[in-house]
């Protein structure tokens, strides 16, 4: 056991609050785990033998070092399965075991495991020593020999003249590598990931081989959707996964910085264009028909009643004339305006100016969407209510759920039409958008209009098969996504920042840039609304009070023309 040094029960211990005051601040998150693990040093206790917890990241922050007595009958696997639920736990954390042999079986568990910030306390003998599993600079050929450091004392530890760091935990890590491979697993977004074996392999892809090149280290571009559960998450134990291409952080993995970005946009399927013949109704909203037909009857019994009053055309056969005469003079036609009184002339005027603008607005219109300008959708989804209206069902990922959390309803909407879209496979739900139409898709902008052009337009008209819905749902940031601990993780980030920022991302990017995209944003057909044609209504509005007005007076003072 712990206490039963050889020397003295209090070396280990004293040995350890040395090593921590060393090598950790008074603030640093430390987890013991062990009976006999009491130190005066502010820790955070947990048991192994307990089922334990998941939790958030306590106080923010991950913790610092783990401090864990090791059991004989103890196994590596279990102690990383126990921490990996809490959200703090993170393998490059600095891990002191504590025990009386750490046998090779058990070093080797740690290398898999990714663990490698390691101390080595031996109750037996006093040692302090450690191991560095990528000293060969090698992947697959893992080193596991203890190296010693020093040896506890009973009021400290003594540092071996062999060892040449200030610092107990050394994570020597090399800069290139050596007869090495690696499996990534590239997620199929084009234009960043196209195809492993194609001449445009994609911009991830293509970051990946300079990348690894530098490193001097061999890509085995895998797929792996058997290992993907429906949280979206990899079984790492059964993948051997280490990098990833694509937008998704999967459970286990840590994002690079990020080297460009695009926008999340939900992708619908056009509607069929409507029949040129029904512009001629089309081209005015419904509210401008009606307000129309209200002003042409106005006008009308207008025209009779001050008719009626001074010429006695007093028969209903004149009122059934007056809104034919106004037709003609909107269709251009000659019509018979005779007037002699004033308020002839007037209502006369009103009826001229009122025709000639609605010609002129119902013309344009017309002629515009008869030229074949492309906006002749009716009944389109043009907003997130209209997802909901048409009942469409819902492809996305899983992680995506959270970009709507600001918008209650819209979720529950998403959750209850989920349709289940493989990923890795951008075809399974883009193809049903285009074709069946029943179905809205999360998507990036760059890739769905890639797919547009080269998969989703109708070859005889030229027309797109998919469109976009507004608002943009969410800028979404593009990283490479490398295993949580990985001794790559650091070399890749600072040579992704290095092609940042040297220009050489921009020379890889540049070539799909080229790629011709067509563009989606097709609307619905714009009709004529009451708004465009407010101020038409206010004008015969008006003009027919004046006219009431000047009617009144010419009756009561009887003048003429």
């Amino acid at each position: 056991m712990l206490l039963k040094s050889i020397l003295e029960p209090y070396a280990i211990l004293n040995c350890l609050e040395a090593i921590l005051k060393n090598e950790l601040g008074m603030n640093s998150l430390i987890v013991a785990s062990g009976d006999n693990i009491r130190v005066d040093y502010p820790i955070i206790r947990l048991d192994l033998k307990t089922q334990p917890e998941g939790n958030e990241h306590l106080f923010g922050k991950r913790y610092d070092a783990f401090i864990i007595e090791v059991d004989p009958k103890m196994k590596v696997n279990e102690i990383v399965n126990y921490f990996e639920k809490q959200a703090s736990f993170y393998r490059t954390a600095k891990f002191i075991f504590v025990g009386n042999a750490f046998s090779e079986t058990f070093r080797k568990e740690l290398a898999s495991n990714l663990i490698r910030n390691v101390i080595f306390l031996n109750n037996a003998n006093l040692e302090i020593s450690t191991y560095f599993p990528y000293r060969r600079k090698s992947l697959q050929n893992i080193d596991t020999d203890l190296q010693l450091i020093g040896h506890c004392t009973k009021t400290g530890f003594n540092i071996s003249d062999k060892w040449k760091s200030t610092t107990l935990f050394l994570d020597n890590i090399p800069e290139k590598w050596n007869n090495s491979t690696l499996k990534v697993l590239p997620f199929y977004h084009v234009p960043y990931t196209v195809c492993k074996n194609c001449e445009n392999r994609g911009i991830e892809i293509k970051m990946m081989d300079n990348i690894l090149k530098i490193l001097n280290i061999t890509p085995n571009y895998t797929e792996l959707h058997s290992h993907l559960t429906e949280e979206a998450k990899y079984d790492l134990s059964t993948s051997q996964v280490i990098l990833g291409t694509g937008f998704m952080l999967f459970h286990g993995f840590r994002h690079t910085v990020a080297y460009t970005g695009d926008d999340v946009i939900w992708i619908v399927g056009t509607p069929s264009p409507i029949p040129k013949w029904k512009y001629i109704y089309k081209a005015f909203s419904i509210n401008v028909w009606a307000f129309c037909i209200f002003i042409l009857i106005l006008v009308s019994f207008t025209w009779y009643a001050v008719n009626a009053v001074f010429i006695h055309q007093k028969h209903v056969i004149h009122l059934l004339k007056k809104p034919f005469l106004i037709l003609n003079l909107f269709l251009e036609q000659s019509a018979d305006l005779n007037r002699t009184f004033i308020s002839q002339f007037v209502v006369l005027t009103i009826i001229i100016i009122f025709t000639f603008l609605i010609n002129a607005f119902y013309k344009s219109r017309f002629t515009y969407l008869l030229t074949g300008s492309g906006l002749n959708y009716e009944n389109g989804v043009e907003t997130y209510n209209d997802i909901m209206k048409h009942e469409l069902k819902t492809g996305y990922y899983p992680d995506q759920l959270e970009f709507f959390s600001n918008n209650p309803n819209f979720l529950n909407y998403m959750t209850k039409h989920f349709y289940n879209c493989q990923l890795g496979d951008p075809f399974i739900c883009t193809n049903r958008t285009a074709f069946i139409k029943d179905i809205a898709v999360l998507r990036f902008r760059k890739a769905a209009r890639f797919y547009l052009y080269t998969y989703f337009t109708d070859p005889e008209t030229g027309k797109p098969l998919i469109r976009e819905v507004q608002p943009v749902v969410q800028f979404h940031s593009m990283s490479l996504n490398v295993l949580d601990g990985h001794p790559i993780f650091l070399s890749v980030d600072k040579i992704l920042r290095n092609f940042t920022e040297h220009g050489i991302l921009n020379y890889i990017m540049h070539k799909y840039d080229e790629l011709h995209y067509l563009n989606f944003e097709t609307v619905n057909t714009k009709k004529i609304t009451f708004s465009d044609m407010s101020g038409v209504f206010m004008f015969c509005i008006n003009a027919l009070l004046i006219s009431t007005l000047v009617f009144a007076l010419e009756r009561r003072f009887g003048s003429r023309n």
